[in-house]
């Protein structure tokens, strides 16, 4: 009876001491709730420096790389977006922090999106500018070509213009009391030459832009440094607020506590009067409650056997109807979750059975195959993929490339992945996600055939050059030989004069003043040798022309080629490059067997590998009177494989240049002189296209070797190519 009247005691203490605990909780979570706040606030200010220390370190250097400013501008947009959501969390009723609290986020949010628009101008403008200051600066080196360097004047005006370029002068730049471009624009009309005043008229919009962009890209960067100080302001402001509030709160609830510590103490007094009070009585009431307790407990006993046996039954029939409407609605959530995935994905998504029959598609497979209003749900797959005629074939083909067609019969190139999942059926299903590569195999090819034209208008000049030597000569034997069949012809007129003449001995002296005014014993000897070398001069400029057009044959499929010819076809088209600075050694395999290869890709390939040694030999022999570097080329058969090696002696490479001359766009070669685009698509037409290897070794001062290797044995097509693009181009 002693231990049932403390129980009442105990449990006031007890519910006391958790009023505090909790009391004390709380203070604890809200201090922990204010420094995730902080923590939030200094990652804004981190991310907004970052932003501008990248748009600043993209206007200085002039470069297009852009990840690092749009990853960061995202981030600083995402975490001012959190802000936002935390301060409307704070409002509800289920937060921790008290419901007074408020914070208004929307003037930081609207600073970061009018910064995250300043930043998306900004990669557009300062795109502009590097690409019309590229261009510009191109377009300078050809003006040389064409004004000649005997033009001090002219070349001494492009000199000024192309060091304004290079020092970023353009801007309130003045040429007295002229811009730059009205300066340029002037000095076109004193241009004799369209072709020259065709370039200029090339050449100045690309000034415009600069001298439109720059001051307004300036502008932007202002504009943008003034609005990241406002945001830098707002975040401290709110910082302050939040701060403000939650020591308002802290403060505020100490009389709280103070009262409830006075109320739990009453309590306590209370309770043990009234304790002690009922203490008496119930002893009394013991006694008579032993008896009706036992009577009431050996009924409730059989009432409960009987109760225990009816609420098993109907526990176990309410756990069965719990456990199936659980699964149905699993099962539902499960469907409606994966048609929502299904549906949004921009991939199409295929669900088929072992037979290949379509049982689901989503809307972007509708799209890509082009199906119709019955859509393609209950056909067969192999319609649209023609190389997966079995599920075997399928699964084979998975993670590859392959081509489609659409319901129209459009040809496509895509790539497949296939997985099998589970089914509440027997039979199996497999999900099979499509990648659409089309349009990825169009611009790749365009982009590999404008490297190519790009070669080509490289070597134009050398080229031009090497059939101009030829043809110079060859004119000036044609004149000779039309000069001296007019002094044959005046001997024959004057021979057919003696001849009608009746004198015998006039006849022998007219004769012989003839052939010594003709002079004869000159035009027997010289007339020959002049057809001579204006026949080796034709053929001089047929093996160039048919050198390029060995080198620029359009073709997309494998033929069997005789890579000999194309290395030397290779070789012609490209000796305005390094005829002046290093001499070619070849070594070809004679027996060297056929290889199925594009044959224009692989002239590509050793183009810019032949062009970009003889640009390392120059560089090396640069300021050495008659030092000649050497190129060495070579052919070999290697078990499968056919092996093309070419070496240079010019100034090599380190490791860390090295390990990146695939990367696309990687270059160290100055402006105009490269695009870093021909290593990386040789890289591509290699290994990719025809399943090859390449290698390269290079030390610094001594040279660079690259080592191609193409396998033998693949599938070739002998018949027409009929690649729309390459037939274009």
């Amino acid at each position: 009876m002693r231990n049932s009247a403390r129980w009442p005691l105990s449990l006031l203490f007890l519910c006391g001491l958790l009023i505090v605990l909790s009391w004390s909780l709380s203070r604890d979570l809200l201090k922990s709730d204010l420094h995730q706040w902080h923590k939030s606030f200094a990652e804004i200010k981190l991310l907004s420096s970052n932003v501008t220390h990248d748009l600043l370190e993209l206007r200085g250097n002039f470069e297009n790389d852009f990840d690092s400013l749009t990853a960061r501008s995202l981030a600083l947009s995402n975490a001012v977006e959190s802000i936002t959501e935390n301060s409307a969390e704070i409002k509800t009723e289920n937060s921790l922090a008290p419901k007074n609290f408020k914070i208004d986020t929307s003037a930081a949010e609207t600073l970061a999106k009018t910064l995250r628009e300043m930043s998306e101008n900004f990669k557009t403008d300062i795109s502009i500018i590097n690409n019309s200051k590229s261009v510009a600066l191109q377009l300078l080196i050809e003006m040389r070509s064409l004004i000649g360097r005997n033009n001090a004047q002219w070349q001494a005006f492009l000199n000024t213009v192309e060091n304004r370029l290079l020092q970023q002068e353009l801007v309130m730049q003045r040429f007295e009391t002229q811009s730059l471009s009205d300066y340029v624009q002037e000095k076109t009309v004193l241009l004799e030459s369209k072709s020259k005043q065709e370039h200029i008229a090339y050449f100045l919009p690309h000034i415009k832009n600069l001298e439109l962009y720059n001051p307004q890209l300036d502008r932007l960067i202002e504009n943008y440094l003034a609005v990241e100080s406002l945001l830098q302001k707002e975040i401290d402001r709110l910082e302050r607020i939040l701060a403000d509030q939650y020591e308002s709160h802290l403060q505020s609830n100490q009389p709280a506590l103070i009262a409830l510590g006075l109320c739990v103490l009453f309590v306590l007094i209370y309770g043990g009067y009234f304790v002690f009070r009922s203490f008496h009585y119930s002893r009394q009431l013991h006694d008579y409650s032993r008896n009706l307790e036992q009577k009431v407990e050996n009924k409730t006993r059989d009432l409960q056997n009987t109760m225990q046996s009816l609420n098993h039954q109907v526990e176990v029939k309410r756990i069965a109807m719990e456990s199936l409407e659980a699964k149905e609605a699993q099962l539902a959530k499960r469907e409606a979750f994966f048609r929502a995935i299904t549906e949004t994905a921009p991939d199409p998504i295929i669900l088929i059975d072992s037979n290949l029959r379509i049982r689901f598609v989503n809307k972007a497979t509708d799209q890509l195959l082009k199906a119709d209003e019955d859509g393609v749900t209950g056909q067969n797959l192999s319609s649209y993929l023609p190389e997966a005629a079995s599920l075997d074939d399928l699964l084979r083909l998975s993670s590859t490339e392959i081509r489609g067609r659409c319901a129209d019969k459009t040809e496509l190139e895509l790539r497949i992945s296939i997985k099998k999942i589970e089914s509440a059926a027997d039979e199996e299903r497999y999900v099979c996600i499509l990648h659409d590569l089309t349009s990825q195999k169009s611009l790749e090819k365009e982009l590999s055939q404008a490297q190519k034209l790009e070669s080509v208008g490289q070597l134009a000049a050398g080229i031009a050059h090497e059939i101009n030597t030829p043809a110079q000569f060859i004119s000036d034997n044609l004149i000779f030989l039309q000069e001296s069949i007019e002094e044959l012809f005046d001997f024959i007129r004057e021979c057919k004069d003696i001849a009608d003449s009746k004198t015998a001995d006039s006849t022998k002296d007219d004769l012989q003043n003839a052939i010594d005014g003709a002079d004869l014993d000159y035009l027997i000897e010289e007339v020959p040798s002049a057809i001579n070398q204006s026949s080796d001069g034709i053929k001089r400029i047929a093996t160039i022309v048919r050198a390029m057009k060995d080198y620029s044959h359009p073709g997309s499929s494998l033929e069997l080629s005789d890579l000999n010819a194309a290395l030397q076809s290779t070789l012609t088209v490209s000796r305005g490059e390094w005829k002046y600075c290093a001499e070619i050694e070849t070594s070809f395999d004679e027996d060297l067997p056929l290889v199925p290869c594009v044959v224009s890709d692989i002239n590509q390939v050793a183009l810019n590998i032949i062009v970009n040694a003889a640009h390392a030999i120059e560089d090396r022999f640069s300021g050495q009177d008659e030092t000649m570097g050497k190129i060495t080329i070579s052919t070999k058969s290697d078990g499968d494989n056919v092996v093309i090696q070419i070496s240079d002696n010019g100034n090599g490479m380190p490791e860390e240049i090295r390990n990146r001359i695939f990367d696309p766009f990687f270059t160290t070669k100055k402006v105009g002189k490269g695009t870093g685009q021909g290593l990386s698509i040789a890289y591509k037409l290699i290994v990719d296209k025809h399943s090859g290897h390449v290698d390269v070794t290079s030390e610094p001062g001594k040279g660079t070797t690259f080592t191609i290797s193409l396998p033998l044995k693949q599938e070739t097509n002998t018949g027409e190519d009929s690649d729309p693009i390459e037939s274009a181009a």
